[in-house]
């Protein structure tokens, strides 16, 4: 049986809806965009993640764009990357190659895609419902390739537990929200995941799994892999410091304001 969502604060989902409605190129896109949110709006009410895709037009950081959302969570998801900004600080990056991982919906596929058009850009992410609207975005954008896996520390196949609220979907298990169930899916290591991308390093990395990032950076040095990071680190530990010493070594790591867990790192290592 469906589960019911738990009420959203009225003044923080209609500042939502008012940030959101900015982002219209006319009045037609706006009129459907308060249409989309209140159609996914309520599938959230009544607990459920899937649905027909919504079609939503947007500015985009270069004109205007349209992307198609299956959930409210993606519309959580189009707030962050186009409105609060999360990827701005990456516009003045030459990126000819670029890796997303924790595509989720393809909102920031669809921002990278704007900003470099000619870059080839590789997103995974595993979840299915998901991966159904990141594909449905990805339609009709060259050099664009999807890997339907979840990045973590080891090449195999383990529970991957999905989270009505979509983007919080994890390899962690206890970052499973209530309502939320597991699926089994390929975990491929980062490594692997450049292999099967014929990359050995790329120009900008997206990286926001959801705590798998903790599986991912004990094994990798960045600088090896990309000129550019951008991201989320959740739950960072005291513990974990020299993880991230090792992992962004030679890198500049700058915390933005808002969100604070999101970050952007920059630099090559010395010669």
């Amino acid at each position: 049986m469906a589960s019911i969502a738990p009420p959203i604060n009225p003044g923080h989902f209609f500042g939502q809806l008012r940030d959101l409605a900015r982002l219209a190129p006319d009045h037609v896109a706006r009129a459907g965009l308060i249409v989309a949110t209140a159609r996914l709006w309520i599938r959230k009410r009544r607990g459920r993640r899937e649905g027909p895709l919504v079609t939503v037009r947007l500015r985009g950081p270069r004109g205007p764009l349209t992307l198609r959302l299956g959930n409210y969570t993606d519309l959580e998801a189009v707030h962050e990357v186009f409105v609060s900004g999360t990827y701005a600080r990456v516009a003045g990056v030459e990126a000819d190659t670029i890796l997303d991982l924790g595509g989720n919906c393809g909102a920031s596929m669809a921002y990278f895609k704007a900003l470099h058009p000619k870059a080839r850009i590789h997103v995974a992410e595993p979840d299915p419902i998901a991966f159904r609207t990141l594909t449905a975005n990805a339609a009709g954008l060259s050099d664009v390739v999807l890997h339907q896996v979840a990045v973590g520390g080891t090449d195999e196949r383990r529970p991957f537990y999905q989270s009505n609220a979509a983007w919080s979907s994890s390899l962690v298990g206890d970052q499973v929200r209530a309502g939320g169930q597991w699926i089994d899916v390929e975990v491929v290591s980062l490594g692997t995941l450049l292999g099967r991308a014929s990359l050995e390093r790329v120009d900008l990395l997206k990286l926001d799994v959801e705590g798998a990032e903790w599986e991912i950076l004990p094994a990798v040095q960045l600088a090896d892999v990309a000129g550019v990071v951008i991201g989320e680190l959740h739950d960072p530990t005291d513990e974990g410091q020299a993880v991230l010493d090792r992992a962004f070594a030679g890198f500049e790591v700058e915390f933005l304001e808002d969100p604070p867990s999101h970050f952007v790192a920059t630099g090559r290592p010395a010669a």
